[in-house]
């Protein structure tokens, strides 16, 4: 391990976006998300805690590597913001969807999510090639998460009363 406080930064920020993320899931689905119809292909509910663990731990993974690859502060300074901007979408969107219900407003900053994670994989992959590799799992759950968010839209409306 090249950087501990490094590796503790990157597992603070992924770790704080689960928790905050885990915290507004928890919020819709006690009100609005068991008893809404739901799209085709929805996994079920105990699929979704398993995976976002494992995603958060290649998330976190592919930060430090590439963030302890990054040449230089500017591609450091770089590769931080992109990243922490993709987390910052992430609350962002689970706000949106869960905690709301605005479903509208949630796939549009899903759509927009897709699109910044599908660049941190580029990012990524300039720096540190297993760093990108390590975001394909978290980009194909994201655009499960985007054809959902859309299958919710066509059913509840652009949000949900509860």
């Amino acid at each position: 391990m090249k950087n501990p406080r490094l590796l503790f930064y990157c597992l603070f920020m992924t770790v704080l976006t689960l928790v905050v993320g885990a915290y507004f899931n928890s919020a819709g689905i006690g009100t609005w998300y068991r008893e809404a119809p739901k799209p085709p292909f929805t996994p079920p509910d105990y699929i979704f805690p398993v995976a976002w663990v494992l995603i958060y731990l290649l998330m976190t993974a592919a930060f430090y590597l590439a963030f302890s690859a990054a040449p230089g502060r500017r591609e450091s300074s770089r590769t931080d913001g992109y990243f922490i901007n993709q987390l910052f979408l992430h609350i962002l969107w689970t706000f949106s969807f869960f905690y709301t219900g605005y479903t509208g407003l949630a796939l549009i900053i899903v759509i927009m999510l897709n699109i910044i994670v599908f660049r941190n994989i580029f990012w990524f992959f300039n720096i540190s090639p297993v760093s990108a590799w390590l975001l394909i799992p978290y980009q194909g759950w994201l655009l499960l998460a985007a054809w959902l968010n859309a299958g919710f839209v066509y059913l509840n409306g652009y949000t949900v009363n509860f």
